[in-house]
């Protein structure tokens, strides 16, 4: 799946910013816990040395006045102290009622025996968690351990105020910086966008148009410059291979003219062999073929030039379609399929020549895709706005997504190549001629099996003398086409379009 780069440029951003925040939160979270604890524990210190003080010096009785004054948060849960022997036994305690139990483990007052201070922190069943520091006493030659208590739950509870303040200001952040960057990256790339709108909008029929270049000396700008010299290198190639084609095209035509000649004088005058006739013959069939392809490198090569002048006179689509047909009835005979022309008269603004040779084009392009025993359809049709002629075998189709590209020049259906591939230049011309007519071609699908070639004229009212015969129907097959008028049934069914 294909994501925009303004997408990712803001999942980027929100994902280093993500690690950034969980980072710095982490960092704070833990710090913060380390510091509150650091400071509970120099208050849990210097009460234990006191209380430790106060009972080295008096006994009992001090160690209750001292505790009850310098413990942590007296009379809360988890604020206590205590005495204890080196086995572990509890000797005085005071605060919470727990610490008539012993606090910290054999380990911990085995440290703090040997004169330093410990601190840890153990989770209790009834305070929850606790920070414990067990310093050394000695009273009287006994030794013993002082430990002092307090709960963590304020610290949890500030660490916790904090963390959520960090989540409700990260979401934020993040939601800011999603808008932001979205922004960002829009503004950023708004000059690439209208770079590659322009770019978009430069076809091969136009390269003389070029993208505008940013005024800021930069990547943009070095992007557009670039471009531009790309097209200036196309423009000149795709220039060079026109003025190629057309030299050579007019080059070729005068010897393949004087060749086809040669060899029809031979043929009719000759005494020739059936062996030497089938090869003059044959050779005359390529050179007329060779003719036709320069005939239609020509024509394309004045278009490219911007010299294709055709008509615009008021035509008989119907007669053109005849002619057209007419003119391919021979082959269509040698490929053994019918060929069918139907449809009422209509009238279009055009050259009739060139009509024709669009017609003759699509007729010829159906025939060579048609099996043996098909039938190609003719039709002639009229809306209220166009006119046009439809041309439909039963081959094998065009492929959809090939539909577009068989009227590029050259281009021809690999899948499925017909008896005598042409040049694949026929409907590129069409395509060519109805757009210079202010029309349109496009290729339909049949089902089960087939294609119909469509072109479309604009519409015109038909000279008078066509009103008589306007809702007539006509049929010609191709053997009416070259021997003579020959009716089909009125009901043959039209062919779909769009």
């Amino acid at each position: 799946m294909s994501v925009p780069i303004r997408v990712r440029l803001t999942a980027w951003y929100l994902l280093v910013l993500t690690l950034v925040l969980v980072a710095l939160g982490t960092f704070v979270v833990v710090r913060l816990r380390e510091s509150l604890t650091a400071e509970l524990d120099r208050s849990l210190n210097l009460a234990a040395t006191q209380i430790a003080s106060g009972y080295r010096s008096e006994g009992a009785k001090d160690f209750h006045d001292v505790a009850r004054t310098v413990l942590p948060a007296p009379g809360t849960r988890g604020s206590s102290t205590q005495v204890l022997s080196p086995g572990g036994t509890v000797r005085l305690s005071d605060g919470d009622p727990m610490a008539r139990v012993a606090l910290v483990d054999a380990v911990a007052v085995r440290a703090a025996l040997r004169g330093t201070s410990v601190a840890q922190t153990r989770a209790h069943p009834a305070a929850g968690s606790l920070r414990l520091v067990a310093v050394p006493v000695t009273r009287r030659g006994r030794r013993g351990v002082v430990v002092v208590s307090a709960s963590l739950q304020t610290i949890d509870q500030s660490v916790h105020r904090v963390l959520k303040l960090l989540v409700v200001g990260g979401a934020g952040a993040l939601a800011l910086v999603a808008v932001g960057g979205w922004w960002l990256a829009r503004k950023a790339l708004a000059p690439v966008e209208r770079i590659t709108t322009h770019a978009e909008r430069i076809d091969a029929d136009d390269l003389s148009d070029r993208v505008t270049v940013p005024r800021a000396r930069d990547e943009l700008g070095h992007l557009a410059r670039t471009l531009n010299a790309m097209l200036d290198r196309v423009q000149e190639g795709v220039l060079a291979r026109e003025r190629l084609v057309a030299d050579a095209s007019h080059e070729l035509r005068a010897p393949l003219a004087a060749m086809r000649a040669e060899l029809d004088v031979s043929l009719r005058h000759d005494e020739l062999d059936d062996a030497a006739r089938r090869v003059l013959e044959s050779t005359r069939d390529e050179v007329v073929r060779m003719s036709r392809t320069v005939d239609d490198l020509l024509l394309l090569a004045r278009v490219d030039a911007g010299r294709l002048e055709v008509l615009h006179e008021p035509v008989d689509l119907l007669a053109i379609a005849h002619a057209g047909a007419r003119d391919h009835a021979a082959a269509a005979r040698e490929a053994g399929v019918a060929l069918v022309v139907t449809g009422d008269r209509a009238g279009a603004l055009g050259d009739a020549a060139r009509l024709r040779q669009v017609v003759g084009n699509l007729v010829d392009n159906a025939i060579r895709y048609s099996p043996p025993g098909s039938a190609v359809r003719v039709e002639v049709w009229a809306t209220s706005a166009e006119a046009g002629v439809t041309v439909a075998d039963e081959g094998p189709g065009v492929p959809e997504d090939l539909r577009e590209r068989v009227f590029e020049r050259f281009a021809r259906a690999e899948a499925a190549r017909p008896r005598q591939a042409g040049a694949g230049l026929g409907l590129a011309i069409c395509r060519e001629i109805a757009v210079a007519h202010a029309g349109r071609i496009w290729i339909e699908d049949r089902r089960p099996h087939g294609s119909a070639l469509v072109v479309a004229l604009p519409r015109v009212a038909p000279p008078d003398e066509w009103a008589e015969e306007r809702h007539g129907r006509r049929t010609l097959t191709s053997s009416a086409l070259s021997r003579g008028p020959r009716t089909e049934p009125s009901n043959t069914s039209p062919i779909p379009r769009t």
